[in-house]
C-alpha cells in the first residue's frame, strides 16, 4: 500500500515529522504497520532550484527550440536552451543547474546546442521523477521565492511510504484510514474533506429505478446522478496525486473514483447512464452459465453464487470486483450514475477467486470496508467530478440500507486486561486508548462496555481489545519475566519425538527435508497410484475418493493429498527445470483419507532421489539411484532398531502402480507386514515430464514404522572367540530373489550364524539359455562359548545346504 505524505498531511498535521521521517516510520512500524520503503524524488534534486523566466526568445538556428534567460538568484541570469513550448516570460520554473544529477543518472553539464551555449535545463515532471511522461516543462506557483531549492517546496517534495498492511487492518488501506491510525497514535485530530454539491431541481428517483434484491450480500447500496459532464484529461493536481502512488491517470471521471478509493478506502464505480438499459439497476445473484464481459474485454461465465449489478437486460458490473465493458465511461460519456456500495467480504472473495480477477476494489471489499462511510465517499466523489468535469448533480440520492449494521458491545474489565498482559493496567489509561481508537466507551468502576467503530471489522471480542491496548500502549511495556509454572510441563507427543528422530537420522545421511502444501491437483494422485485405493496393497491406506476443498485457491491445490509422492514429484520437476540435476529429498507429513464417510489421517515418510551424486573425484562413477535409496532406507531401519525386514519384488510386478517401474520396484515387508513401496520412476512418466536423470522414490507408512518405538539399543560384549567363514554358491532360477535364499539360510543356520552377505552373481550365455544364475553367499559363524572347529562348522554348512536345496529346489555349485 503506497501512501503520499503530502496527501496524508491534508487530513492530519505532520509538518513536524517532515525532517524526521525515520521517527514517523518507527511509530507506524511499532504499531504493526511496517514501513517497507520510503521514496522521495527530491533525493535527485541537488542543484535544482526555483527560477523565473526573464526572456523567452527563438533559437537563432532551430525553429523548435527557445532561448531563455532565467533568473535563479545569481548576479547574472542563466542562458538555457529549451525544447518545450508551454512556457512564457514571467513563469516560475524548475531549473536544473550545472552539476545536477537527475533521475536515471542524467548529469547536467554546460553545453552547446545548435551553436548556442546552454547552462542548465528547464525540468518537466517526468525529468524530476514526479510522473511518467509529460508534455512540457513544470510551471510552478508564482508566489515561490526565486532561488529556493525545489526540495524545500512542500507541494513537490513529496515522500511515498510503502506500507505492509496486514489482512485484518483493512481500515488502513486509505489515506484517511492511516490518518485515523496516526490520530490514535499521536493524539491529533483528523480533518475530514468537505463535499459541497450544487443540485438541480430534477429528482434522481424520477430518472432511474434501483432495486436491491439481495440484502444479505449487499447490505447497503448508494448512488448519485450527474448529467452533462465532459470526460477529458484530469487537472494537474488530480493527475499528480494519482501518479504519486503509482497509478496511471486515465481521465477526470475515472481518476476521481480512484482518488476517493485511496482517500476513503471506499471503492466506487461510474456507469455511463445512457448505456443502462430501461434506466434500471438491480443488485442480484447472476444466473448459472450467464456470460459477462469485463472492462478489459475478458468474457467470463458466471454462476448463481456471483453477485452482479444488472440493468434492464443484462449484468453491467460484477459486484465489488470489476465493471462491465458495455457500461464503462468513455470520452463520449455525458451522463453518469456513480455507485457506492457495501458488499459483504465473503461473496467478493469467492467471486474474485472463482474468476481469477484481482482489483483494488475487490482487494478492499474482500477485507472489509466501512458501511457508514458509503454515502460520504459518494458525495465526495460527486463533488470532485462536478469540479473537474462539470455537469449538473441531480437532486437527491439513492440509499438502500434496509437493515443498518450494528456493532455488538464488548464487556471487559481492567482486571482481565491486566491478567492477559502480565502487568497492572489503569482504568484511565485503558479508557483513553479506547476512545482515541474511536470506540464508544461506557465505564463503571473498572468495568467497561465498549462499542467498536464501524471501520474496525477486526475488533469483535474482548481479546481483540486487549491486543489493541497492548499494541497502542507499546509492546515494550510488556514484562519479559517468565510466568511461574504451577505444574510439570506435559510430555512431548510420541509421534513428534519419533518424527524428530527420523528427521535427524535422514539429514545426517545427507538428505534434505521438503515441506509442501497439504493440497494437490485432482489428477496428481492418479498419476502415481492410478486411483484413491491404489496404494493399499503395499500397506499404505487408501481412501474411497479424494477429499475436495470447498473453496480451493487454484485447480493445482484443489484436493487434500492422499500420498506425499505427487508433491515430491513436483519438487523434482521444479529443481530439474532450474538446473539442479542431482537431489536427495525426503518429506514427513500426514495424508488425508476418506473412508466410510469418515475423515482420517495417516503419517507417511516419502523419498525422491534423482541424478548422480558426482564430484570432481568420482565423475565417472555411475550408481543405480534406486540402490542408493534402498541403502538409505535400510540405514534408517537399522538406526531405529528394526530387525526383521525384507524387500519383496514378485508381488509388485502384478500390482505395480503407474508411477513405478515394474521391474525395478519392491515392497518393504517389515516385522510381519507391508509398510511401503520403493522403486524407480516409470519410464513413461519420466518421458512425459521430460526428466533426463535417473529417478527413484519411496513412500512408507510412518505409523507402522513407529510401532514399539523408541527402542533402546542393547549392549552386547565383543566375542572372545574367533569366527569362521564359509562360502556357498547355489544354482537358482533367474526369477528367484536372493532374499528368499537368505531367509532359508538363516532358518537353517541357527544362532551361530552372525553375518551373511551376497558377494557374487554369475551368469554366462549357457546359464542364461537355461534360465539359471549362480548366487554366492559368504557366511560367518561365531560362538560366544567356544572356538568352533572345522568339523562342526562343516556339519552346519551341510545342514544349511540340504535345507535350502530341498525347500527351494536349488543345486549347490
Amino acid at each position: 500500500m503506497k501512501i503520499s505524505l503530502n496527501w496524508l498531511s491534508e487530513y492530519i498535521e505532520l509538518d513536524d515529522y517532515r525532517k524526521n521521517l525515520g521517527e514517523l516510520s518507527r511509530i507506524l512500524t511499532a504499531a504493526g504497520l511496517e514501513v517497507e520503503e520510503m521514496v522521495s524524488p527530491a533525493i535527485h534534486w541537488n542543484h535544482v532550484v526555483v527560477g523565473e523566466l526573464l526572456e523567452v526568445g527563438k533559437h537563432p538556428d532551430a525553429d523548435k527550440l527557445t532561448l531563455c534567460q532565467v533568473n535563479v538568484g545569481h548576479e547574472k541570469p542563466l542562458q538555457i536552451v529549451c525544447g518545450a513550448k508551454n512556457h512564457k516570460a514571467g513563469d516560475k520554473v524548475a531549473v536544473a543547474q550545472v552539476g545536477a544529477v537527475l533521475k536515471g543518472d542524467f548529469k547536467i553539464k554546460a553545453s552547446q546546442i545548435r551553436g548556442v551555449d546552454s547552462f542548465g535545463m528547464l525540468c518537466s515532471t517526468d525529468e524530476l521523477g514526479l510522473s511518467e511522461g509529460s508534455e512540457g516543462i513544470l510551471i510552478l506557483n508564482k508566489d515561490l521565492k526565486i532561488g529556493t531549492p525545489l526540495s524545500e517546496v512542500k507541494e513537490y517534495s513529496d515522500v511515498v511510504f510503502e506500507l505492509n498492511v496486514t489482512p485484518n487492518r483493512a481500515d488502513c488501506l486509505s489515506h484517511i484510514g492511516l490518518a485515523r491510525e496516526l490520530s490514535t497514535l499521536l493524539n491529533r485530530k483528523v480533518k475530514m474533506p468537505s463535499a459541497e454539491l450544487k443540485e438541480t431541481k430534477v429528482n434522481i428517483d424520477d430518472q432511474i429505478h434501483v432495486e436491491l434484491k439481495d440484502e444479505e450480500s449487499c447490505p447497503r447500496y448508494c448512488g448519485r446522478m450527474i448529467k452533462g459532464v465532459k470526460v477529458q484529461v484530469s487537472p494537474d493536481w488530480l493527475k499528480n496525486r494519482i501518479e504519486s502512488i503509482g497509478l496511471k491517470s486515465i481521465n477526470n471521471v475515472v481518476d476521481v473514483t480512484n482518488y476517493v478509493l485511496f482517500e476513503y478506502g471506499q471503492p466506487l464505480h461510474a456507469f455511463d447512464l445512457k448505456k443502462i438499459k430501461k434506466q434500471t439497476l438491480k443488485i442480484e445473484k447472476a444466473k448459472d452459465a450467464e456470460t459477462f464481459t469485463t472492462l478489459d474485454g475478458t468474457v467470463i461465465q458466471l454462476s448463481n453464487q456471483d453477485l452482479v449489478i444488472c440493468d434492464g437486460e443484462k449484468p453491467v458490473a460484477l459486484a465489488g470486483v470489476v465493471g462491465g465493458l458495455d457500461s464503462g465511461v468513455s470520452v463520449e460519456t455525458v451522463d453518469l450514475f456513480i455507485e457506492s456500495a457495501f458488499f459483504k467480504s465473503e461473496g467478493v472473495r469467492r467471486t474474485s477467486r472463482a474468476h481469477g480477477i484481482e482489483t483494488d476494489s475487490c482487494y478492499r471489499f474482500a477485507r472489509g470496508v466501512d458501511p457508514e462511510q458509503t454515502l460520504n465517499a459518494l458525495n465526495r466523489a460527486t463533488a470532485l467530478i462536478q469540479s473537474c468535469a462539470g455537469g449538473e448533480v441531480q437532486k437527491g440520492y439513492v440509499d438502500l440500507y434496509p437493515h443498518p449494521l450494528q456493532r455488538k458491545n464488548i464487556m471487559i474489565s481492567t482486571g482481565q486486561v491486566s491478567e492477559r498482559l502480565g502487568f497492572t493496567v489503569k482504568a484511565s489509561e485503558f479508557k483513553s486508548w479506547m476512545e482515541r481508537l474511536g470506540c464508544r466507551v461506557q465505564m463503571s468502576g473498572d468495568q467497561f462496555e465498549i462499542t467498536p467503530p464501524s471501520f474496525r471489522w477486526d475488533i469483535n471480542i474482548k481479546e481483540d481489545l486487549i491486543e489493541e491496548f497492548a499494541r497502542l500502549n507499546g509492546y515494550d511495556s510488556l514484562s519479559e519475566n517468565l510466568p511461574e509454572l504451577s505444574q510439570e510441563p506435559s510430555r512431548h507427543d510420541s509421534m513428534y519425538l519419533f518424527t524428530r528422530r527420523v528427521t535427524k537420522t535422514l539429514t545426517g545421511l545427507g538428505l534434505k527435508q521438503a515441506l509442501n502444501y497439504a493440497f494437490i491437483g485432482r489428477l496428481d494422485h492418479n498419476q502415481v497410484w492410478q486411483n484413491s485405493q491404489g496404494s493399499s496393497f503395499f500397506g499404505l491406506s487408501g481412501g474411497e475418493r479424494a477429499i475436495e476443498l470447498l473453496n480451493p485457491i487454484s485447480d493445482e491445490l484443489s484436493v487434500m493429498r492422499e500420498s506425499l509422492l505427487p508433491s515430491l514429484l513436483k519438487n523434482l520437476v521444479f529443481n530439474e527445470r532450474h538446473g539442479h540435476h542431482n537431489g536427495r529429498l525426503f518429506e514427513i507429513a500426514p495424508v488425508s483419507l476418506q473412508k466410510d464417510k469418515k475423515f482420517l489421517q495417516e503419517n507417511r515418510l516419502a523419498f525422491v532421489f534423482w541424478g548422480q551424486n558426482a564430484t570432481l573425484w568420482n565423475k565417472e562413477k555411475k550408481n543405480f539411484v534406486v540402490f542408493e535409496l534402498k541403502s538409505v532406507v535400510e540405514a534408517l531401519l537399522t538406526s531405529l532398531g528394526g530387525k526383521n525386514w525384507r524387500w519383496q519384488q514378485n508381488e509388485v510386478v502384478k500390482n505395480c502402480p503407474p508411477g513405478f517401474h515394474p521391474s525395478q520396484s519392491a515392497s518393504l515387508f517389515y516385522e510381519g507386514k507391508n509398510i511401503g513401496l520403493m522403486g524407480s520412476l516409470h519410464p513413461a512418466l519420466k518421458d512425459q515430464l521430460k526428466i533426463r536423470n535417473e529417478v527413484a522414490w519411496c513412500e512408507l507408512n510412518l505409523d507402522s514404522l513407529s510401532i514399539r518405538q523408541p527402542r533402546s539399543p542393547q549392549f552386547k560384549s565383543l566375542a572372545k572367540f574367533p569366527f569362521v567363514e564359509r562360502d556357498l554358491a547355489f544354482m537358482a532360477p533367474q526369477d528367484l530373489a536372493a532374499d528368499q535364499i537368505l531367509t532359508e539360510i538363516k532358518k537353517g543356520a541357527g544362532p551361530l550364524l552372525t553375518e551373511i552377505k551376497v558377494f557374487d552373481l554369475y551368469q554366462d550365455k549357457e546359464l542364461e539359455a537355461l534360465g539359471r544364475k549362480s548366487i554366492a553367499f559368504r557366511l560367518r559363524f561365531q560362538s560366544e562359548k567356544e572356538t568352533l572347529n572345522d568339523e562342526s562348522v562343516n556339519q552346519l554348512r551341510d545342514k544349511i545346504v540340504n535345507s535350502v536345496c530341498q525347500k527351494l529346489g536349488l543345486e549347490i555349485r
